[in-house]
């Protein structure tokens, strides 16, 4: 038999695109400090660019926000973007793992700790977070 365990709740993923956004989905997240975090839209570091979530991610994420993981960047099939980002100093990035250049951005950013990974999580739009926010159970933070 195997012992009951409880494990936590998946991360909540919000998605933001701008200021505004960033800044609704970090109030909320406040209220249940480490339970989620930030991700921008699909592919949105290829056409937006690393210095566009680097600088939203400056004004709005004070250094003691706590959210479970770094804000996610997701540059789609754009390595060249995601070496950029992980030269920026961005935490946490996603990039298609059939992308050229994979296995170079994989090495620069094991070499500068920023997490890279090759799956988009399920995320969630700002207008769905307070739904999302309530289903968590009370046990958490």
């Amino acid at each position: 038999m195997i012992p009951s365990q409880t494990c936590p709740p998946p991360p909540i993923l919000v998605e933001v695109f701008d200021v505004a956004d960033a800044r609704q989905a970090l109030a909320a997240l406040s209220t249940r400090p480490g339970t989620g975090t930030l991700i921008s839209p699909p592919g949105a570091g290829a056409y937006l660019g690393p210095a566009w979530w680097h600088a939203l991610m400056a004004a709005c994420v004070a250094p003691d926000v706590a959210l479970c993981m770094p804000p996610i960047l997701d540059c789609g099939v754009a390595a060249g973007r995601a070496a950029e980002a992980v030269r920026l100093g961005i935490g946490a990035v996603i990039l298609a793992r059939h992308a050229p250049g994979f296995d170079s951005v994989a090495a620069l950013a094991a070499e500068a700790g920023v997490l890279l990974t090759d799956t988009r999580a399920p995320s969630i739009p700002l207008v769905r977070l307070e739904d999302a926010m309530r289903q968590l159970p009370s046990s958490v933070a």
